[in-house]
Order: C-alpha cells, then sequence, then structure tokens
C-alpha cells in the first residue's frame, strides 16, 4: 500500500518534506524496531496520497471558515478550551467540524456517538457561532481513506448526557487536586511513546525505544 503514492504532485511532496523536516526535533522515538524513519514517513505520504484522491483540487470545493481553530467555551461551571482541525460553513445555520486521524482503525457509528469529542466539538461551535442549525462532525480517518459523519440532531438527549459526563469528569479531577496520592502513574501502551521513564515511579532506567534519526532528502 505504502508504494502507491504516485497520485500527489510533485509541490505537495515537496511541502510535506518541507514540514518534515522543519518540525523534527531529536527526542523522536521509534518503539517498533522493525521500523525505520523512512516507513513513517511513507505513512504521511499515504495519508496525504488518500485524502487527495478523495478531496483532491478538482473535488475540493469545501466552504472552509477556519482551521487550526481555538475555541473557548464552558461546559457547567467550567471554562474550557480545545482546537479544532477544520471547521466548514456549508450553508445557512449548517456546521461541519472536521477532524483527522492517523491510526489505523475507523470508529463506528455506535463509537463516534458516544465520543466525548464530539460533545466538546459541539459545544464549542454552539457557543461561539451564530446563525446554528446543524452541527456535523466528520472524521477523516487519512490511513484508511475513509470518513465517518455523526451529529446530535436525531438525538438531543445524548449531547444532553454527554454534558453531564464530561461535568462529573471534571468535578472528580478538580477534587483530586488536593491529594497527590489521586495521580499514580498509569501503565499502558502508550508508555511505548514516553521519554519520560526516568522521572516515572513504575518504570526503570530509559525508554528502551530508539531515537529516530533524521532523514536526508538530498
Amino acid at each position: 500500500t505504502l508504494g502507491m503514492l504516485d497520485s500527489l504532485p510533485s509541490d505537495l511532496v515537496n511541502k510535506y518534506k518541507e514540514l518534515w523536516e522543519f518540525h523534527w526535533h531529536n527526542k523522536i522515538h521509534i518503539y517498533y524496531q522493525k521500523n525505520n524513519e523512512m516507513y513513517y514517513f511513507k505513512i504521511g505520504q499515504l495519508c496525504l496520497s488518500n485524502y487527495y484522491l478523495k478531496y483532491g483540487l478538482a473535488k475540493f470545493n469545501q466552504p472552509v471558515k477556519s482551521t487550526e481553530l481555538l475555541l473557548e467555551f464552558q461546559i457547567g461551571n467550567y471554562p474550557f478550551r480545545g482546537v479544532i482541525d477544520r471547521l466548514d460553513y456549508v450553508e445557512p445555520d449548517r456546521w461541519i467540524i472536521n477532524d483527522y486521524k492517523t491510526s489505523k482503525r475507523a470508529k463506528s457509528y455506535k463509537q463516534a456517538m458516544s465520543d466525548v469529542q464530539l460533545a466538546l466539538y459541539h459545544i464549542a461551535v454552539q457557543q461561539n457561532y451564530s446563525q446554528i442549525n446543524q452541527i456535523y462532525l466528520t472524521w477523516h480517518f487519512l490511513r484508511l481513506g475513509t470518513d465517518i459523519t455523526v451529529s446530535y440532531e436525531q438525538n438531543k438527549n445524548q449531547l444532553k448526557k454527554m454534558e453531564k459526563k464530561l461535568i462529573k469528569m471534571t468535578d472528580n479531577l478538580i477534587n483530586s487536586l488536593d491529594d497527590l496520592n489521586c495521580f499514580f502513574p498509569k501503565e499502558s501502551m502508550l508508555c511505548n511513546w514516553c521519554y519520560l521513564w526516568e522521572e516515572c515511579s513504575v518504570k526503570l532506567g530509559r525508554n528502551p525505544a530508539k531515537i529516530a534519526n533524521r532523514i536526508s532528502f538530498i
């Protein structure tokens, strides 16, 4: 699959290389020893290729309102802040929140509807913009080349449930702030990508993941 990248125009590939080099730093680790730096570079190319094939210049006509949009909003008595990848203002009163994912698996409709991210984004847009009737969230699973779009429009009660869940989660967090013993390290496979093992009470030594090398495009 990684070899099917001929669809990308050269200027897009060159921009990708430029951004790859610009954002490179010396704390990038590779946990899966069988994969090298070029493997992950090509994963990024695959994501771009899949998106370009679906929404290339001839097809991309979405009315983009903003990208990397920082919004502040409130749930209950708590202030929140979040960044939306892309927000489209499709037509009067209709908004689409776009979120890009590079994971290997796509969400099911049920998983998408129960994801707190949907509730957070929905509330953020609702509180920051006027002329709102419909709000949709589209997840773009770039590695797979698939999308899923969901909305609370047909299930307003689900949104209320998610708001209550978020308030309860925040209550529990705030109530735990005075007791540092509540914040024990929790091991998971995400530890494999962490470079703070030496500061962690459940790890010994440094993360054995190898440090990635900078790719030379010359």
